[in-house]
């Protein structure tokens, strides 16, 4: 197999190096890879070992604790879920950490050099960089097994989550990832075993098409990999792992196929990158010992026993840009996929910012609103870089704290005041307490609009102890959500003056100047893309980057996927719009149009909303050919 498909520089292993994750069980684990290694090197290989685990790698906790009770319900429990991802010290997350105790230890003590390795949030998260022939290959891996801590039927129940994502690769996987020629996707669970809630986001939202090369995995029905297309786009790859000395004691062993799967990226002289598969199965006849042959039961295979070439697209797509030598192989000036968390990509809201500051030095709080995609988040943190006042600032990001006690733990652990988990545990009498106890501080908070959606008590006492500590000047509030937290709350029938008389601003399109600054770094693909996307800031990212690094592909196909991939965005946008909203954004589709006394009161809140303009004494839709033909629709 060496001779036909060596040297390796990579051996990945789907997890369950152990039946009960002890410290014994894994130098026995830790011998047996030196060994391995050993005969690799000996053929010629010395390739980087990389691991996640399985639910066999942990000491599970006692099943009848209440944690344990609680993730053996897991989809039932809102509130501990966004504690979970949101507090580090979450009595949840440190379950999973003693679980996992002994594998952190013996992966962490295991070096890896030649590669750039990133640890994430959960046990088993990573992601690693390596460099070969000029190329940068990249491995993500994540947990899917953390939640399996007790001993029932967990098919269908799992979760892989955006944030583990996003964690192992530093902060941005999307960015990570495209900052790489090839990656591959590590996890020991196949999608199937993950809930519909989580399988939804995984294929989603991490294994999107044409990020990665392949997804690896083990525990899986069928042995065969499979590559699958949807509506034109790129394929997700799926390659299922054999067991290559695994063990059961269930009644299932004899089903178990051991073997391995080895695989090999290759790139010629035309750049043209291919990917083939050689699947080695065990079989054991009569009166023989096992023997390890070609897998034919599961693959197709050639003459020298592997796969046809699979022809690959590299994420990290060399082009030339038509348009100035001097900007052909610059790097462009496109975020999208996250908010903007520095001040050089963060163009335009000069208006917005000066009207928050404005009503901050009013002591109002402050609500930005708007619907997906059109700069909430990005805003929030350009105040968590330019703190109101110099005061601290505390950043609470999406489904951080599921409940006010669990909001004021998450607030005192980045203030660094107190112990955040034993606030967690505490009464709301005493968490108030506490949150009058802090100095002042900024507090800005992102979809502020899951407090009142949640089961959780953010009621009228919530936010009563909220606004007196806004007129004390205590707490500066300014939240993001999708709209008025007044109406959001009033479905729960809770109403408080703290709402009403917050200072509200609809977040629209870019200024003029912004968004030519912005569309300027697509060359001259920049007229394009102002037509198509407008002043929309994510439109123009989205489109500036596709198309920049798009050599050979027809624009029009880039600009048809635009529309698609906008569409739940727009749809936000007009989400809580009355008919009367709609008929007349349907209307501007046409063209500029004249308005009644009545018409004009609707028209004005459209512009408030950033979705109409007024051109005199008329009215039309804000630019964007994406945006008129939703609005036609």
């Amino acid at each position: 197999m060496h001779r036909i498909c060596g040297p390796w520089d990579l051996v990945l292993w789907a997890g369950n190096l152990t039946t009960g994750g002890c410290p014994e069980e894994f130098a026995c684990v830790e011998q047996t890879f030196r060994d391995l290694q050993a005969r690799l090197r000996s053929l010629g290989s010395d390739p980087t070992w990389l691991v996640v685990p399985g639910e066999r790698d942990i000491v599970r906790p006692d099943e009848r604790s209440v944690e344990a009770r609680i993730f053996a319900k897991w989809e039932d429990h809102r509130e501990a879920q966004d504690d979970f991802w949101q507090i580090d010290t979450s009595p949840y997350r440190r379950v999973v950490a003693q679980a996992f105790a002994a594998y952190t230890e013996w992966s962490e003590a295991r070096p890896e050099p030649g590669v750039r390795l990133l640890r994430g949030m959960l046990p088993g998260d990573f992601s690693a960089s390596l460099k070969k022939d000029g190329l940068r290959y990249g491995v993500v891996g994540l947990n899917s097994a953390f939640l399996q801590l007790g001993t029932g039927p967990y098919e269908g129940r799992l979760a892989v989550d955006l944030r583990q994502f996003h964690a192992a690769c530093g902060g941005d996987g999307v960015s990570w990832t495209r900052d790489h020629d090839f990656n591959l996707l590590l996890t020991h669970r196949p999608p199937e075993w993950l809930s519909r809630a989580s399988r939804d986001e995984f294929l989603g939202e991490i294994h999107t098409p044409g990020r990665f090369v392949a997804h690896l995995f083990g525990h899986a029905r069928s042995l065969a990999g499979t590559a699958l297309a949807i509506g034109g786009a790129q394929q997700r790859r799926e390659i299922r792992g054999y067991s290559l000395f695994g063990q059961s004691t269930d009644r299932q062993a004899s089903a178990w196929d051991h073997g391995y799967v080895a695989g090999r990226i290759a790139v010629d002289d035309a750049g043209q990158a291919t990917l083939r598969l050689w699947p080695r199965i065990a079989i054991q006849r009569p009166g023989e010992q096992r023997k390890i042959i070609p897998d034919n039961l599961n693959f197709v295979l050639g003459d020298d026993h592997g796969t046809v070439p699979e022809v690959l697209q590299s994420t990290r797509r060399h082009v030339t840009v038509v348009g100035s030598p001097a900007t052909a192989t610059a790097a462009r000036p496109f975020v999208w996929g996250r908010p903007i968390d520095n001040d050089e990509n963060f163009l335009g809201r000069r208006q917005e910012i000066a009207d928050i500051e404005q009503a901050l030095a009013k002591d109002m709080p402050v609500e930005i609103l708007g619907g997906a995609l059109i700069g909430k988040s990005s805003l929030l943190r350009w105040f968590s870089r330019h703190p109101p006042r110099g005061l601290k600032v505390v950043l609470l990001e999406r489904g951080a704290g599921s409940s006010p006690v669990s909001l004021v733990a998450a607030i005192a652990e980045r203030l660094g005041e107190g112990d955040g988990q034993r606030v967690n545990d505490a009464s709301w009498v005493h968490a108030q307490t506490l949150l009058r106890s802090f100095k002042p501080f900024t507090l800005l908070i992102d979809d502020a609009h899951r407090m009142a959606s949640s089961n959780a008590s953010f009621n009228d006492v919530f936010l009563s102890c909220i606004r007196g500590l806004v007129e004390q000047r205590r707490i500066l509030w300014v939240s993001a959500s999708d709209r008025p937290l007044h109406d959001t709350f009033m479905q729960k029938s809770v109403a408080s003056d703290f709402l009403v008389s917050s200072q509200k601003l609809w977040l629209g399109p870019l200024d003029q100047a912004a968004a030519d600054t912005l569309a300027s770094g697509a060359g001259s693909y920049s007229p394009t893309i102002l037509a198509e996307a407008g002043g929309f800031a994510h439109g123009l990212q989205w489109l500036g980057d596709r198309l920049s690094r798009s050599e050979g592909v027809d624009p029009e196909d880039i600009l048809d996927e635009f529309r698609e991939e906008m569409r739940p965005a727009f749809a936000s946008w007009r989400k809580y719009l009355s008919p009367g909203q709609l008929a007349l954004l349907r209307r501007c589709t046409a063209g500029t149009i004249p308005a009644n006394d009545d018409e004009r009161a609707l028209l004005k809140s459209l512009i408030k909303r950033g979705l109409v303009i007024r051109d005199g004494t008329s009215y039309r839709l804000v630019r964007g050919t994406a945006w008129r033909r939703f609005c036609e629709e």
